[in-house]
């Protein structure tokens, strides 16, 4: 099948991001912190395309088309509260609740014609569907840091998040026979899924000299996930342990070298798991994977530095080696194209990350980043995972100027090459932005006007092999999008706390 696309949409939304910082003595600092964002809009799509057999004549022609009316909003509260028992000795509790709420309207319209223009109704698919979703969520953090001497450093923590997943779905299915539409009711869903974390982490740190100093950890979390899709109930309980290990030298105030390793994890989403067959087209179908296993990653890592007066420069090789991995899957099922998520054998990866920054007296900064890697896919069972090799890049660049007093403009580019995991494979891509800051009323008051990929550069193309079949979408999303942020701070503080960023559970794939 080969198709082309085109789609047009339009979408308004409102934020506010106000933040409080207290302090309530010399050793107590209080903060809260709130996000809120709303919005609706529209988006429709169209494409079309063919099936052929082995001797490239048509079998059928494809049209496709898509209209989807959403309404989404926001929430994130989060108070941060930390005590200082001495310089070498505090406490802090960072309580955070989110949720997010979508509502979605769609209407699916994908028919299949002869070569000679008559509808194969048997196969061709018309559906409405009416969603409604939400994601609650808590997230509560305690870290503890003590220095009992010059030379040691103690640090422990505890971790807990719960979130739950209500998602409603009703799918209507229509009949093109008796010309009316009935529930679908494979795809027709009312399901709360849950997601609990429970992490216990601790550090301990060593300054060996005054130029050397190394730090060890470990982490235990037992994470679990689960719901019921309608009668197939699923629950998944993942026990782990990390560690990690970091060593520093100062070898000159100029220079800087750190060693590092650590264990991670990604847990796949559990809409991921739902094995109910959700039809996207005439030609294709998505189908969730019961059985996927989370995926394991070791990584190691030399960082060398060096800070030469306007000048500042990091190099840093890696490896990693991560097993299990989860990739999306595309696989030909009779005459339909059956996407879903799975394991592949895992994959093995050398890279080197560089960056470079400048910063001028005149208000002239320059920043650029590149990280450049070489991807062993280790092959597996799967029809789409193959033994590859590849090597691929990415950077991204930035540079801003302070025109005039307390104007700044800044520009920024991103470029990304191709890479290749398997049967799957990416083309590059290419965006840019561009900015202006203007700080008035003695910095109180900072309006950003901000221009994102105003040129109109994005462009996607992914191929997906198998066994017996090769599938290449083309894509060029709709990327540009002009803001204009206006933010203002009341009072004087000297709380030194940042905007709040409760870094969660990393999740794999999504639906």
């Amino acid at each position: 099948i080969v198709t082309g696309d085109s789609g047009t949409g339009n979408f308004m939304s409102y934020y506010i991001n106000p933040q409080v910082d207290f302090t309530l003595s010399s050793q107590d600092v209080l903060s809260l912190s709130c996000g809120f964002n709303a919005g609706a809009g529209q988006y429709n799509t169209s494409g079309f395309g063919d099936r052929r057999n082995d001797n490239n004549l048509i079998l059928q022609q494809l049209k496709d088309s898509m209209y989807n009316d959403i309404t989404n909003s926001w929430i994130n509260v989060s108070l941060l509260y930390k005590h200082q028992f001495s310089d070498n000795h505090s406490i802090s509790l960072d309580l955070n609740h989110s949720n997010w709420r979508n509502n979605s309207d769609e209407f699916k319209e994908s028919d299949l014609f002869s070569p000679s223009a008559e509808l194969d109704p048997v196969n061709s698919l018309r559906q409405t569907v009416v969603k409604t979703e939400k994601n609650p969520a808590y997230n509560l953090r305690i870290d503890y840091s003590y220095a009992p001497t010059k030379e040691w450093t103690i640090e422990l923590g505890h971790k807990i998040e719960a979130e739950n997943h209500p998602n409603d779905a009703k799918v209507l299915r229509y009949n093109f026979l008796t010309d009316d539409y009935a529930i679908d009711t494979m795809q027709t869903l009312s399901i709360t899924s849950q997601n609990a974390l429970y992490a216990l982490y601790a550090n301990l740190g060593y300054q060996i000299s005054e130029s050397m100093s190394a730090q060890v950890g470990a982490r235990y979390e037992h994470a679990t996930i689960g719901a019921d899709f309608n009668g197939i109930e699923i629950k998944r309980s993942y026990p782990n342990l990390f560690p990690s290990a970091s060593f520093s030298w100062v070898i000159a105030p100029e220079y800087r070298m750190t060693a590092s390793y650590n264990r991670s994890i990604s847990l796949p989403w559990v809409g991921l798991l739902n094995p109910r067959v959700n039809r996207e087209t005439a030609t294709s179908q998505f189908v969730g994977n019961p059985d996927i296993r989370p995926e394991f990653t070791h990584s190691v890592e030399i960082n060398m530095s060096a800070f030469l007066g306007s000048h500042t420069v990091s190099i840093a090789p890696y490896f990693k080696r991560t097993t299990d991995e989860v990739q999306y899957n595309t696989q030909l099922v009779g005459d339909i194209m059956t996407s879903s998520y799975t394991n592949f054998s895992g994959s093995r990866s050398f890279g080197l990350s560089s960056s470079y920054s400048y910063r001028s007296r005149s208000g002239f900064t320059a920043r650029m980043n590149m990280d450049i890697q070489h991807l062993s896919n280790l092959g597996g069972i799967n029809s789409s995972d193959f033994t590859t090799e590849s090597t691929y890049g990415s950077g991204n660049a930035a540079v801003s100027y302070e025109l005039i007093k307390d104007l700044t403009l800044s520009a920024s580019g991103r470029y990304t090459s191709p890479f290749t995991s398997g049967g799957s494979r990416s083309l590059s891509f290419i965006s840019t932005n561009f900015s202006a800051i203007y700080r008035l009323l003695d910095n109180a008051l900072t309006l950003t006007f901000t221009a994102a990929d105003p040129f109109d550069l994005q462009r996607r193309e992914r191929v997906n092999a198998g066994t017996g079949f090769t599938l290449t979408s083309d894509s060029k999303p709709l990327s540009q999008a002009f803001s204009l942020n206006l933010s203002y701070a009341f009072g004087k503080s000297n709380v030194n706390l940042e905007q709040h960023n409760q870094e969660k559970t990393n999740v794999k794939g999504n639906t």
